[in-house]
């Protein structure tokens, strides 16, 4: 797509809905890469751009993040955001890239239940429709298994998210030189064009963890559970021993921004990390792996006790049960890859711990 340096004013194609080309119109925690590739030989004028989708989506310019979720959604009346990404945008090639997730037919405050998963992009120079591309990301594994509440097995909004760092791609598809050439095009979709209203993205910043409450090593068999309930259910049914000097070496990871944490090949390490407020996002992770097969749990809790039950949820021993609130299943499994790792959890998260 080339944007002409002429002063005539070109007629933009009106923007479509669109998905993949086949499978499931609506499937349940269903991550999706779509991008778009645009040369520009000059900044648009008006580069507004109007971004919906069904049910979620972030969406990156130029690799920069410029929403990390659609703030809510209701298929009945199909809104979308108003977003400037002019600071982002250069002359020449310019890459779109939306990682869309769809949640499947979830209720809740902020979505419908959604019959058809869709995306929609539309601006001046920038519109969805068959030319674009999709693909699975191969690194966010399949997990359909939904987090229910302890209380009357209300649905929460969350999924167990599932990474497996090796199968990152090679180059990242939000870069330019990045060959897509393997990707499908996306199909044309049926659905009412969305109406535009400012809403305003969420206010992020990076927050650290700021201290340690414990840390040490851990018997459990959850390294060979599969779904996030089953992982969750041994994880909280494991046997955890302090071990000081692994408190200590935490405690030096959060003075220095890096540490180093040894374990024989078979054994497990756990650190209960303190945010020392309520904090909701992404949960990112930094680390590099010395070899392959390693494996992180991440579990959430966000009070000390459960308002439904009056127990502990940080046990003395340090470890978290994020089921005597949330419910079973809470808890992120990521397969590192050897070497360095950057992840990101998709999917927002709530805690202190």
């Amino acid at each position: 797509m080339t944007m002409s340096s002429s002063s005539t004013p070109q007629k933009v194609p009106q923007a479509r809905w669109i998905w993949r080309d086949q499978g499931e119109v609506a499937p349940a925690n269903a991550f999706t890469w779509f991008r778009r590739v645009v040369d520009l030989d000059e900044l648009p004028s008006r580069p507004t751009l109007h971004f919906a989708a069904n049910s979620n989506a972030r969406l990156l310019v130029n690799g920069h993040v410029l929403r990390r979720k659609v703030a809510r959604y209701d298929e009945r009346f199909p809104t979308a955001e108003v977003i400037e990404p002019g600071p982002w945008l250069r002359r020449g090639r310019n890459v779109i890239l939306v990682l869309h997730h769809n949640w499947g037919p979830i209720v809740t405050f902020q979505r419908t239940g959604n019959r058809r998963a869709a995306l929609w992009l539309e601006s001046e120079w920038l519109w969805t429709d068959e030319s674009w591309k999709w693909k699975v990301p191969p690194h966010l594994l399949p997990q359909g298994e939904q987090i229910t509440g302890i209380a009357e097995n209300a649905h929460r909004i969350r999924y167990g998210i599932h990474q497996d760092a090796s199968h990152l791609e090679a180059i990242d598809p939000a870069l330019g030189e990045y060959d897509d050439q393997s990707w499908r095009n996306a199909t044309n979709v049926p659905g009412d064009a969305p109406v535009a209203v400012e809403t305003p993205g969420q206010r992020e910043y990076f927050f650290p963890v700021r201290s340690v409450l414990a840390g040490g090593t851990c018997e459990s068999d959850a390294a060979e559970k599969s779904s996030p309930r089953e992982i969750s259910a041994a994880l909280c049914g494991g046997r955890y021993v302090r071990e000081p000097a692994m408190v200590t070496e935490a405690g030096n990871f959060i003075a220095r921004g890096e540490s180093t944490f040894q374990g024989r090949k078979g054994s497990s390490l756990y650190f209960t990390f303190d945010f020392q407020q309520p904090v909701h996002g992404y949960p990112v992770v930094d680390l590099k792996s010395s070899g392959s097969g390693v494996v992180m749990d991440l579990v959430y809790a966000e009070v000390a006790r459960s308002q439904y039950s009056g127990k502990r949820q940080v046990r003395e021993d340090g470890w978290l049960n994020p089921e005597l609130v949330v419910g079973p299943g809470y808890t992120d499994r990521i397969h590192l890859a050897p070497g360095s790792n950057h992840i990101e959890v998709p999917d927002e998260r709530t805690g202190r711990w």
